[in-house]
């Protein structure tokens, strides 16, 4: 395979991921680098457009009675949906014809790129590296508080082992809180983790003595941490 498409696969298969499955992100806060645990983008493309929190089928066909969603998320979930199902059909195989029925989106799209990539068709997908960055760009980035010198309270490692790329790996801290609509505290070694109406318990297991814990009780004064 050429070079480029070698390239294009790896740009598909990256973005595929993160499209569908949580991923380790990286973000700056001052001169740190941060991991977390970032939610598939499809899924927060959808909570947006049904922001009650219905249930869905994973299909833009699903949204229901909830609060108005900003029509350039619903046009953006449409229009990769309709991108999806058309690679989808276009790769499925013809002597099982799985239809959509019990498929979500996720499903759909990661059968495809499957099926695409094994072909030697990465184009199929092309647009996948696109779609992620589009729907970033909807999102203020969350702020994420390493929580560097505290060991988890559960598996008790203070680092963790996190990927940054393929086959690329780094020591990073283990525990961290992302405060942004969804404020919450993770540890990415053992996967443990504090919603925000846990975070003060978390913060007496770890003495409260950090800028972060600072500022999480700080948060929950001011009425935004429930």
């Amino acid at each position: 395979m050429a070079e480029g498409a070698m390239s294009l696969s790896a740009r598909v298969i990256t973005a595929v991921d993160r499209l569908t499955l949580t991923t380790k992100q990286m973000t700056k806060v001052g001169e740190r680098t941060v991991f977390y645990d970032a939610e598939p983008l499809l899924s927060v493309l959808r909570q947006e457009v049904t922001p009650s929190g219905e249930s869905g089928s994973g299909s833009s066909e699903s949204v229901g009675s909830g609060a108005p969603a900003a029509l350039g998320v619903l046009d953006l979930l449409v229009e990769v949906e309709g991108e999806i199902n058309r690679a989808y059909w276009l790769m499925r195989d013809a002597t099982r014809r799985p239809g959509f029925g019990g498929y979500t989106l996720e499903e759909r799209l990661r059968y495809t790129a499957a099926k695409a990539l094994d072909a030697g068709r990465p184009e199929l997908l092309a647009d996948a590296p696109a779609w992620v960055e589009r729907i970033e760009r909807l999102f203020d980035p969350p702020k994420v508080v390493p929580l560097i010198g505290h060991a988890c309270p559960m598996c008790r490692q203070e680092k963790a082992t996190v990927q940054v790329e393929p086959g690329e790996f780094v020591q990073a801290p283990a525990l961290s809180v992302v405060l942004g609509d969804k404020v919450a505290a993770r540890c990415a070694e053992c996967g443990s983790s504090w919603p925000a109406d846990q975070l003060v318990d978390l913060a007496m297991a770890l003495g409260g003595d950090t800028q972060a814990l600072v500022h999480l009780f700080e948060l929950r004064g001011a009425g935004r941490v429930a």
